[in-house]
């Protein structure tokens, strides 16, 4: 991550004991900010804020982050040693593949997608407990890759993730896929028709992951279960163990 060529202003008021930071602005011209091994130039970012302290409890108020196609906006707070977090927003899918290829390494930058994504989140951290959701909404989502082997079209669903504050925390998600196709090589699915529904649930452990159960199902075609367990104590060689229905 480099970051270079930036603006950054904003206003202090209040008192030393209680400090606000009013209308914190960051802009980032496109290519200022180099993200990834291969220092990938990413576009444009504006980021704006309000901050507050006071009395041990510290919030950001009126968060809002625009860049080419993404809008976020939320806010977030910390009082009594527990932080807790809210996020909305919507991406053009069009921003995706080249984001994803940058971000996490993917081989999906030529990739072409068009329609919208929404999100909403909280979360929180309490006692060193992580918790959360996170839902996510396709809205006439479609993408094909370069050699044009997959391709899906006007995708309409729903992704829900959900993570408990606990000693072991239990992850959780939901999704559904109930419009739109997907074509792979000479396959064809219609969500329309055919709703494609997912769930599963995952214990976290500092070295031991437990697939508790995940199912997948596609009406009036099947469906599959799944549990399994995968062991990371051995870094170069994870053990895993995985039993389908």
């Amino acid at each position: 991550l480099e970051l270079r060529g930036f603006r950054l202003g904003g206003g202090l008021a209040g008192s030393p004991e209680a400090p606000e930071l009013k209308g914190l602005k960051l802009a980032i011209p496109r290519g200022g900010l180099l993200l990834g091994a291969g220092k990938k130039e990413l576009e444009a970012i504006e980021l704006s804020a309000d901050a507050a302290y006071a009395g041990g409890a510290a919030r950001l108020e009126n968060l809002s982050l625009a860049s080419r196609g993404i809008r976020l906006t939320g806010g977030g707070q910390y009082q009594g040693g527990r932080l807790g977090w809210e996020l909305a927003g919507t991406a053009e899918a069009a921003e995706l593949p080249g984001l994803l290829a940058c971000a996490l390494g993917l081989d999906c930058e030529a990739w072409a997608a068009q329609g919208q994504i929404g999100l909403q989140g909280k979360g929180s951290l309490a006692h060193g407990l992580p918790g959360g959701e996170l839902s996510l909404a396709l809205r006439e989502v479609g993408f094909s890759s370069a050699d044009g082997l997959i391709l899906a079209d006007k995708l309409q669903g729903n992704l829900m993730l959900r993570l408990e504050p606990k000693a072991k925390p239990l992850l959780s998600a939901r999704g559904e896929l109930n419009q739109g196709g997907l074509v792979y090589d000479t396959w064809y699915l219609d969500y329309g028709n055919a709703p494609l529904q997912a769930s599963a649930q995952v214990s976290l452990g500092e070295s031991l992951a437990v697939l508790e159960k995940a199912s997948l199902s596609l009406r009036d075609i099947g469906s599959l279960t799944a549990r399994g367990s995968l062991k990371t104590t051995d870094a170069a060689a994870p053990a895993y163990d995985l039993s389908l229905e």
